[in-house]
């Protein structure tokens, strides 16, 4: 006859084996975090679009009083040119100083982002080629250098307006707009930024 063997855990087999499950479960839940996190970074920071670092609060002793992204910022930019100019992103930033003592100041700067290099470049070149043709509010179209950086700058209503391709950004075509008695710092500044 056969004898049936009954197998009894005993009560520290079960508190191990319930040990082990209650790892696992905590292991498994930190690897899900991990994968989270990385998918989280790896969607911020590649394939999201990019575009230039928010404005600085500050910009030549100015000081930001708005700015502003997106569908906004890239309707913005094409209401001013009367049409689609094709850009991937566009920043805006108004900057400001209102002072007794040091007199009032301010500079606007557009920031469009074109899918290239290439095509900001092509997009500043239209826009020189353009103004320089005449119809425009705006004229007298030069070049001139800053820090041995070639700008674009032109005359009309509102200040001094300066535009050119971003140092920082290849892709980047920039309008900078300066109200103030001397526009070279604000304009040497937004050179370094934008």
């Amino acid at each position: 006859m056969a004898k049936e063997v009954i197998k009894i855990a005993s009560p520290a087999v079960k508190q191990v084996k319930g040990r082990r499950r209650s790892l696992g479960v905590f292991y498994l839940l930190v690897v899900m975090g991990l994968v989270v996190a990385i998918g989280l970074s790896f969607g911020a920071n590649v394939l999201a679009p990019r575009m230039q670092p928010e404005a600085p609060e500050q910009l030549g002793g100015l000081e930001l009083a708005d700015a502003y992204t997106g569908a906004e910022a890239l309707e913005q930019v094409n209401k001013l040119h009367g049409l689609d100019i094709d850009l991937v992103s566009a920043l805006v930033a108004v900057y400001t100083r209102s002072s007794p003592y040091h007199g009032s100041a301010s500079a606007t700067v557009w920031v469009g982002r074109a899918e290239s290099a290439e095509a900001a470049a092509e997009l500043t070149q239209r826009m020189a080629d353009g103004i320089g043709k005449g119809g425009s509010p705006f004229g007298n179209l030069r070049r001139v250098t800053i820090d041995d950086y070639e700008v674009f700058q032109v005359d009309g209503p509102g200040g001094d307006h300066f535009f050119y391709n971003s140092l920082k950004q290849r892709e980047a075509v920039v309008w900078l707009t300066i109200e103030a008695d001397n526009p070279l710092p604000i304009l040497r500044e937004a050179l370094n930024i934008f």
